[in-house]
């Protein structure tokens, strides 16, 4: 999906197809705000994004969890849910990455006294755990590489060449549509954010209800579903 593709279905919606006044730098600022309503609108259902593989090199000696790496711009900073995780020795190549099964706690061992530095005499990384939105891991007497496999929470969509979940198209024309006819004055615009929201719901529902069906089978959460009634993403004006 490109965003020419967006910009010329906004632009049809409006039948403003020479783009006058909806040209492509215009829908392209809705298109960022709603992205980011979106996307928080998926998080909260706890769906599947985009399945992504980041490795963290040279990850610091004695490092207890990947909140660093998951700060805002981090290289985990679109992580929703972690998958998996393998780590190897910064001297060593890609066929030599070691795969370490989550834990409810992860082993300890760090052998420092209390509020003391951490001081783990194993090198290499001996579990990892999902704790309060964060990674926890064993920390690592030396540097390590780590890999890891996670959700990630779709790229803000600003480029003719950015991606999107495969059907989405529709439910980004109608939501930019919404918001443009909510904002622009004129007459009629009231009801065309009924309809284009109307059309939006139904189009955003289809596409939710895959997901729901692509995460269960075959369900690999380990923590499972968080049990998020679902509602519209915005809610029709009455009348």
């Amino acid at each position: 999906m490109s965003v020419e593709a967006i910009v010329k279905r906004v632009q049809k919606l409006f039948q403003d197809e020479q783009a006058a006044w909806c040209d492509k730098g215009y829908i392209l600022g809705w298109l960022e705000m709603y992205n980011e309503d979106l996307a928080s609108y998926l998080e909260n259902l706890d769906l599947a994004y985009d399945e992504q593989v980041v490795v963290l090199e040279s990850v610091p000696a004695q490092t207890t969890d990947l909140s660093s790496y998951q700060l805002d711009g981090g290289q985990l900073g679109g992580m929703v849910y972690p998958i998996s995780l393998e780590w190897k020795l910064t001297t060593e190549n890609n066929l030599q990455f070691r795969p370490v099964d989550p834990v409810d706690k992860e082993i300890d061992t760090d052998a420092s006294l209390d509020g003391q530095p951490v001081q783990s005499n194993l090198a290499g990384i001996a579990s990892w755990e999902w704790r309060g939105s964060k990674v926890f891991i064993s920390p690592s007497s030396v540097a390590v590489d780590i890999r890891m496999r996670a959700e990630m929470l779709p790229d803000v969509v600003n480029t003719d060449s950015s991606t999107y979940i495969a059907g989405m198209t529709n439910v980004l024309a109608y939501g930019i549509a919404v918001m443009i006819a909510d904002t622009v004055g004129g007459v009629g615009n009231g009801k065309l954010s009924i309809k284009f929201a109307d059309r939006h719901q139904k189009a955003l529902d289809i596409i939710v209800d895959r997901l729901v069906k692509q995460d269960q089978i075959p369900h690999r959460r380990m923590g499972g579903r968080r049990s998020v009634a679902r509602g519209p993403l915005w809610r029709l004006p009455m009348g």
